[in-house]
């Protein structure tokens, strides 16, 4: 068998180069890099573009990254190897028994810019989509989308790829599309002075000119929930949005003293009361999957 180092022994490797290649396309990351060390057959295969493109778009499915984080087509080996370890490299760091897990092993600047006038942006909400390219905040009216870019060596750029404005417009939560390729947001506004409207976005991130699609809106207590669902008038609460979860047709929502689950594709939905206000802490335990 044949060494990484160039020596060889009196017998062959008795696989083929196809054969071998076909086993990396299942393998974790650290095992193709385990079948790298073994010898030349399996060290050469493990250095293709193909072998790391497939092993990236199954840890994109492990660990449920957004898919439009990584352009795919445009990543080179030492990119997408890069990205695919990506996920192994920071558990690795984490697990370590030592002050250094809490030291970031690479650092970039944020510094937000308002899109028209070049002035700081106030960051009062954020989440960052899973795979780490994409940033959706609230602040100072709007609900913005970002690039980071896939990986460290690109700058982040200072403006927003995507606005959506409204009255205290609050990004309240957020989900990849059916498709896996847009993203699905709920955006809470003000109206009326006090009720809180609920609309449903949708975006394609990579797009030429990525724009918030307004999907679906929910009026929050006076006009939907009295006329749909309140037929025997409202309990006591004051059915202010307290917290949402969405998915790709389905969204939860806590406003004292209901639950309310809304389909917002089909424009249906329905409520339960709570006897007991639930404390603030425990609200995300109840809004799951």
């Amino acid at each position: 068998m044949e060494s990484p180092a160039g020596g060889s022994s009196p017998h062959e490797f008795p696989l083929s180069l196809e054969i071998v290649t076909q086993i990396l396309f299942h393998l974790d990351p650290l095992d193709i890099n385990e079948m790298r060390a073994v010898c030349r057959s399996t060290y050469k295969p493990t250095h293709t573009k193909a072998v790391w493109r497939a092993a990236l778009e199954r840890v994109i499915v492990q660990y449920g990254i957004f898919r439009p984080t990584f352009p795919l087509d445009e990543m080179s080996k030492d990119d997408l190897e890069h990205a695919a370890c990506g996920p192994h490299r920071f558990v690795e760091h984490v697990e370590k028994n030592s002050a250094e897990r809490y030291k970031a092993y690479q650092n970039r600047t944020f510094l937000p810019r308002e899109p028209e006038y070049g002035q700081s942006y106030t960051v009062t909400n954020m989440a960052l989509v899973p795979g780490g390219r994409f940033l959706l905040t609230s602040g100072n009216g709007s609900v913005c989308l970002w690039d980071l870019g896939h990986n460290f060596g690109q700058p982040i750029k200072p403006f927003p790829i995507a606005v959506v404005e409204g009255n205290e417009a609050t990004l309240e939560a957020m989900c990849p599309s059916v498709d896996g390729k847009q993203l699905v947001l709920a955006v809470k506004t003000i109206v009326n002075n006090s009720d809180h409207l609920l609309d449903i976005y949708q975006i394609d991130p990579v797009s030429d000119e990525p724009n918030f699609d307004s999907k679906a809106s929910f009026l929050f207590p006076i006009q939907d929930l009295q006329n749909a669902l309140f037929v025997v008038g409202p309990p006591s609460g004051d059915g202010r949005i307290k917290s949402v979860h969405v998915n790709e047709d389905l969204v939860i929502v806590y406003c004292q003293p209901w639950f309310i689950a809304w389909n917002w594709m089909k424009g249906t939905a329905f409520r339960w009361e709570v006897d007991d206000p639930l404390d603030e802490v425990l609200y995300p335990l109840f809004l799951c999957r």
